[in-house]
């Protein structure tokens, strides 16, 4: 059986709709499946109605990232099954539309000091024609790495290039919200919290294992009751290791590949192996 807990759509990080990711999942053989798509939960009705037609058994989910001022880290968090509507969710999802538009905007600025001809509405027009169903309001990197990569010629990488020029012109984004505001806001809308993928805490932001399971503990203590110790960002002794510590910890383990569909490298949808009794574990323990 095929477990994936951790996929994004292009309404966030990714190059597919729901609809053709549900497909591409229905080809692979995917059960289980949760579009974790970033602060917001748009996605939401277009993934349950095409999740029914294929028959896959389809969990709600939102990423949300957060600072973690302790350690100096912006880490993930993943509320699956939670309630939607509730008023502090709907609240800071509300607040981080308004950030990330604001981050655009800065974006573009730092775009136009080279003479780059980009706009709010050019990024909507293009976005509409590319994805008739984008959210109106919803202008994300993903957007703009793609009308980049069309049609304008640069040497590096959109997102390498957006970043080069905003450290040139000192151009700072807004940062990511404090996770004690984020936990209260995924508690409040009720939902099962993990921490995504703690090996890349470790060879990214070159936090030791004993400072990552510090952290762990951490959130815990403020509502974090799931790890996501099968993910490919995880080396294969790091998803044994991390999935032993939140056994002992009491907490549930989970299995996301993180499918953005832009390498070819990258892991597929439901090919993140992980182990029998962990799908059984989920089945009995997490899923409705």
């Amino acid at each position: 059986m095929k477990v994936d807990l951790h996929i994004h759509t292009v309404c966030s990080d990714g190059q597919f709709t729901a609809a053709e990711l549900m497909k591409k999942a229905a080809e692979n053989k995917v059960e289980y499946l949760s579009f974790a798509d970033g602060d917001h939960t748009l996605c939401l009705a277009a993934a349950k109605s095409e999740a029914a037609k294929y028959g896959i058994n389809y969990i709600p989910g939102i990423s949300i990232g957060a600072w973690c001022e302790q350690y100096s880290l912006p880490i993930q968090l993943i509320g699956y099954y939670m309630d939607e509507k509730d008023s502090k969710l709907t609240k800071l999802i509300a607040q981080m539309w308004e950030e990330a538009a604001e981050n655009v905007d800065r974006r573009i600025f730092a775009l136009k000091k080279e003479n780059v001809n980009i706009s709010v509405e050019r990024l909507r027009i293009f976005a509409s024609e590319k994805y008739p169903n984008y959210p109106e309001k919803q202008i994300g990197a993903t957007v703009i790495r793609q009308f980049m990569e069309k049609y304008l010629k640069i040497e590096t990488s959109a997102g390498q290039y957006i970043y080069s020029l905003l450290a040139k012109y000192k151009v700072q984004l807004i940062q990511y919200h404090p996770y004690e505001e984020v936990l209260e806001a995924l508690k409040s809308a009720e939902a099962k919290i993990v921490l995504a993928h703690p090996g890349l805490y470790e060879d990214k932001w070159n936090k030791t294992s004993h400072e990552v399971k510090e952290i762990i503990l951490l959130v815990k203590k403020l509502g974090v009751t799931g790890l996501e110790a099968y993910t490919p960002y995880n080396t294969p002794f790091q998803q044994e290791s991390y999935a032993g510590f939140a056994k002992r910890n009491d907490m549930f383990i989970t299995s996301g590949s993180d499918y953005q569909g832009y390498a070819e490298t990258e892991c597929k949808m439901g090919e993140q192996s992980c182990p029998d009794w962990l799908v059984n574990d989920l089945k009995a323990k997490f899923f409705k």
